[in-house]
Formats: C-alpha cells, sequence, structure tokens
C-alpha cells in the first residue's frame, strides 16, 4: 500500500518555555528575589557578558534592604558583579551608580556622609534612564545619600539627568586686585 501526501511533524518542547530577561526584571519589580535570583542565575551562564543581567542580579541579591544590613559576603558578592558589570557595559550607567550607593551607604554607616554629588556623578545622572534610576532607588535604599535623592528625582520626574538646581555652584570670578593709578 502506498501513501501519497505531505505528513506535517510538530515537536512538543517538554517543560515551560526558558526564563527570559523580562521575566527576571517583573520578578524583581514585584519584589520575588528568589525567583529573579534563578531567573538572573539561569540567564547569566548563557550571557556571561550582560552587564544588564549582572545588574538585576546585584539588586536581586541585596533583597530591597539597606547595604548596612546586609551580611558582608552578600555585599563582596553584589560588589563583583556590579564591577563585572560596570566593565562590560560602560555606556550603561546603572552598575556604577549602584556602586556609588553602596559607596554611600557604607560611608554614611561610619557617619562620613557626602554633602553633594560629584562631576563624575552628575554626568552618570545625566545618563541614567528614569527606569534604571527607579530600579536602583526601591532596590538600595540608601535614603540618607544624596545620590539617591538625585536618583529618586530622575526617577519621579521620568526623564534622564538631574534638574538643573542640583548641579554644584560654580565660583564667581575673583575680582581683581590692580589698582587704578594715577
Amino acid at each position: 500500500m502506498q501513501v501519497s501526501g505531505t505528513q506535517n511533524i510538530t515537536y512538543v518542547q517538554n517543560g515551560p518555555p526558558p526564563p527570559s530577561r523580562r521575566d527576571g526584571f517583573a520578578a524583581l519589580a514585584n519584589d520575588q528575589y528568589a525567583t529573579a535570583f534563578t531567573v538572573f542565575g539561569a540567564l547569566i551562564t548563557q550571557q556571561p557578558g550582560d552587564a544588564e543581567l549582572r545588574l538585576g542580579l546585584a539588586l536581586t541579591m541585596l533583597q530591597g534592604r539597606h547595604p548596612c544590613r546586609c551580611d558582608v559576603r552578600t555585599l563582596k558578592l553584589v560588589d563583583t558583579h556590579l564591577r563585572a558589570a560596570r566593565t562590560m557595559g560602560p555606556r550603561h550607567p546603572g552598575p556604577s551608580l549602584a556602586l556609588l550607593l553602596l559607596r554611600d551607604a557604607e560611608m554614611f554607616r561610619w557617619d562620613a556622609h557626602r554633602r553633594r554629588p560629584t562631576q563624575k556623578d552628575l554626568r552618570l545622572l545625566q545618563r541614567v534612564r528614569s527606569d534604571t534610576a527607579a530600579l536602583l532607588v526601591k532596590h538600595i535604599p540608601a535614603r540618607e545619600s544624596v545620590l539617591w535623592q538625585e536618583l529618586a528625582q530622575v526617577a519621579e520626574a521620568g526623564t534622564p539627568g538631574p534638574r538643573p538646581a542640583t548641579a554644584p555652584a560654580r565660583r564667581s570670578p575673583k575680582p581683581s586686585r590692580k589698582r587704578n593709578r594715577p
């Protein structure tokens, strides 16, 4: 017996689809840290050079806690991921700003906090997207940091960059000391 025609073969994938970047950031946004940790961990093994994934994993490891409330081992791992992310994606200011927030929190622990952001900090703030600022503000709650306060303003405004009033004051030129001689 001979059969003519075409045969359609459909392969059925067993199990759920692999996790995506969107799944990881959605879990992080909903404070589902265990899920976010699993998703980011799986994605980083597939894409080890992705700066955003490392930032997401670092924020997940903090679990929305103030850095001073985290143990030293966790902070070292967070620091390692943020430093790696900073070197992988130098155009993405999120990891650098997160590292600065961690430093500010450490300084606050020893009562040595900064009074205003540096010029370098302001340049980073001008490049950060408002969604990244909101992510950092939510998951690194170092409210005493002037940098955190600037990021909160960026997140609220929905646009990158600090408000003009936050820029450091420039020095006025010194008056001339030349005397008029007759």
